[in-house]
């Protein structure tokens, strides 16, 4: 009986913690998303075009608009790269100067809702995942209500194939990296789900309310948010385990091809053999002798991890599905080795 009543207290303890804890409000400064996206051209031949790009939001100084008080927006890139084919033939990093373009503002109100202005300034420049080039010019629309229940339909945001809006399914609490606890309302979108995250916005990047699920097929566009920096502190990752700094860039060190291909990485040899499905790593001098090389999915999951006890070593890859791969090597002496490769 006793046990009884001791799990019963622990419940609705565990329900009180998860309902009661601190609303986070939505940033009005020091704010910066981090978000990528790919999209597949196919071309004549049989040939596909890959483009991948990432950029930033972030926020810049207040404003007054129509009596009311906005943060202004600004957007840079921050990197591009293509694959024709899976053969990487174009790649480009580019500084961070927050907050870059302005080209809206964005508040929240007293009632939980953020809001948003678009100024509309050279909308073809705009990353192709927000689309925000189809949002009204100058006039405010809503972004996000942080004040859901379970069973809410979003009828302003973007349906999706399967729903005529988004729904609220469930409101879980989301760990953050500063040890802080945040209410997450999870969303009926599509196969990977997306949550929105009080104080952050969309797992699928700011203006996520208007965008569709991340859904990878051709035609479609394959987007989400990196990193959610707050006071120049990286608080949340969704997709870059290796660094902080894979949250505002990529370098793609190996890439598939339908013949093999090679890279060379801090002095280290990176091979990869598309019609083996393996990947050879050869250092010098036992560089890396005794570390643990370890590889993660996209969404920063350990699928690999290997002991290294020799200059040269490979993995197979035959089971990996198709998708974005990072690898990581920490050694106390000699400078991390760290990279992402793509497997087709």
């Amino acid at each position: 009986m006793k046990k009884s009543i001791f799990i019963t207290v622990l419940f609705f303890l565990f329900i009180h913690y998860s309902f009661s804890q601190p609303y986070h409000p939505f940033p009005d400064s020091s704010a910066r998303w981090s978000e990528h996206g790919r999209t597949m051209a196919p071309s004549t031949g049989g040939h596909v075009n890959i483009f991948g790009q990432g950029w930033t939001y972030s926020l810049g100084n207040d404003t007054i608009i129509n009596s009311v008080h906005y943060s202004l927006v600004g957007k840079q890139p921050t990197f591009f790269y293509q694959l024709n084919d899976n053969i990487l033939v174009a790649a480009d990093n580019y500084s961070i100067n927050e907050p870059g373009q302005i080209f809206g503002a964005i508040r929240e109100d007293s009632f939980k809702k953020v809001w948003f202005r678009n100024f509309n300034i050279n909308p073809t420049s705009l990353p192709f995942c927000a689309q925000l080039e189809s949002l009204p010019s100058d006039t405010e629309i809503l972004l996000y209500d942080f004040d859901l229940q379970i069973g809410d339909s979003i009828p302003w945001a973007q349906p999706n194939a399967n729903f005529n809006y988004k729904v609220v399914t469930s409101i879980d609490s989301i760990f953050f990296i500063d040890g802080t606890f945040r209410k997450g309302y999870r969303l009926n979108s599509g196969p990977g789900g997306e949550y929105w995250i009080e104080g952050m916005g969309s797992t699928l990047g700011l203006f996520g309310a208007y965008m569709n699920p991340s859904n990878f097929v051709q035609n479609l566009y394959n987007c989400s948010l990196s990193c959610f920096w707050l006071n120049e502190q990286n608080v949340f990752n969704i997709s870059q385990p290796i660094s902080e700094i894979e949250c505002d860039s990529t370098l793609y060190y190996i890439s598939a091809a339908p013949e093999d291909s090679e890279s060379v990485v801090n002095s280290a040899f990176i091979y990869y053999s598309h019609s083996e499905k393996k990947i050879y790593f050869s250092f010098e001098n036992k560089k890396y002798e005794n570390d643990e090389l370890i590889l993660y999915n996209r969404i920063g999951q350990e699928v690999f991890k290997k002991k290294i006890t020799g200059n040269f070593f490979n993995i197979s890859i035959s089971t990996f599905v198709t998708g974005i791969y990072f690898y990581n090597i920490e050694d106390e002496y000699s400078e991390p080795l760290k990279g992402k490769f793509f497997i087709d």
